[in-house]
C-alpha cells in the first residue's frame, strides 16, 4: 500500500494541498470539513498532471552527441545479425528434415568452439 501511495501521489502535490488546507484552515475554517474530502480526491489527479508536466522534454534542450547513434556500428551490427541469421535458418530447416540414421551435423558456433 505505501509503494501505491508513492507511484499515486507527488510529493509536491501533497505539500501544496498541505498549505492550501492550512490557508483555508487560518482564513475560512469552516470550509474546512468541505474542502479536506475535495483535497483528497484531487490529490491523485493533480499528481498525475505534475508527473506528466515534469516528464515531459523541454522544447529548448540542444540534442545531446552521446545520444546520436553511430551509422557505420549500426550497419555492422545489422550485417552480423544478418550472418546469424541465415546460419540459424540453415540449421532449422537441417533439423525439421532429419535423416532417421544421420546424426545432424553441429552448427559453425559448435565446431568453432571444439577446434578450440
Amino acid at each position: 500500500m505505501r509503494q501505491f501511495v508513492r507511484l499515486c501521489l507527488d510529493p509536491r502535490v501533497l505539500v501544496a494541498f498541505g498549505a492550501l488546507g492550512v490557508a483555508i484552515w487560518l482564513l475560512a475554517p469552516g470550509l474546512l470539513i468541505g474542502a479536506i474530502p475535495l483535497l483528497i480526491i484531487l490529490a491523485c489527479p493533480a499528481s498525475m498532471i505534475v508527473m506528466a508536466v515534469m516528464m515531459r522534454p523541454s522544447a529548448g534542450t540542444a540534442i545531446d552527441q552521446t545520444t546520436i547513434p553511430d551509422a557505420g556500428r549500426i550497419r555492422s551490427e545489422l550485417a552480423d545479425l544478418e550472418i546469424r541469421k541465415s546460419t540459424l535458418e540453415a540449421e532449422l530447416a537441417a533439423a525439421e528434415t532429419p535423416d532417421p540414421g544421420d546424426r545432424p551435423a553441429p552448427s559453425p558456433v559448435h565446431q568453432e568452439i571444439a577446434t578450440r
